[in-house]
């Protein structure tokens, strides 16, 4: 297994989550791994911008004005980012609209939101013949996370 997936499930089981968590959840589990979240009126196509500075500060800046699936999306993805990057060097990384993955961080990043977001339960929950759109639906998450997240399902067991 990956090992974002790995780090996903272990904050799942941390957290005890269950069933797909609501965007309060999410900032609590958030603040309390230390990642502060904020919130900007970004031009253009930034979804977020994640920030670890040299003095400690872990800041995830989120687009003001996003509909619920995309809010919970982008908080899920400041998680991984915060939780898979590197913890003892100052570094950056923007989400952008629309921006498929180009490499593997961002890949591992999705693969990370989208398992904390349905969780292994909740995908029991759903049964095996759920759709991309009912999970959509359901979690609250867009369709292309639902859809990364039965893959992973399918290929991990997860």
């Amino acid at each position: 297994m990956n090992p974002e997936l790995e780090k996903a499930l272990m904050l799942v089981g941390k957290y005890r989550v269950c069933t797909a968590p609501d965007f309060p959840h999410l900032q609590n589990i958030s603040q309390q791994e230390g990642l502060l979240v904020k919130f900007f009126s970004f031009s253009g196509g930034i979804m977020g911008v994640y920030y670890n500075t040299f003095d400690g500060i872990k800041l995830f800046t989120i687009k003001n004005g996003l509909s619920k699936p995309e809010l919970k999306h982008m908080l899920a993805y400041g998680l991984a980012c915060h939780v898979l990057g590197p913890s003892s060097v100052t570094h950056a990384h923007v989400k952008v609209i629309h921006d498929f993955p180009k490499h593997s961080f961002d890949d591992d990043a999705e693969n990370f939101a989208s398992i904390f977001l349905v969780p292994p339960q909740a995908m029991l929950d759903y049964g095996r013949r759920i759709t991309p759109a009912e999970i959509s639906r359901l979690a609250h998450i867009p369709e292309s996370l639902a859809q990364r997240r039965i893959d992973i399902a399918r290929r991990f067991l997860v």
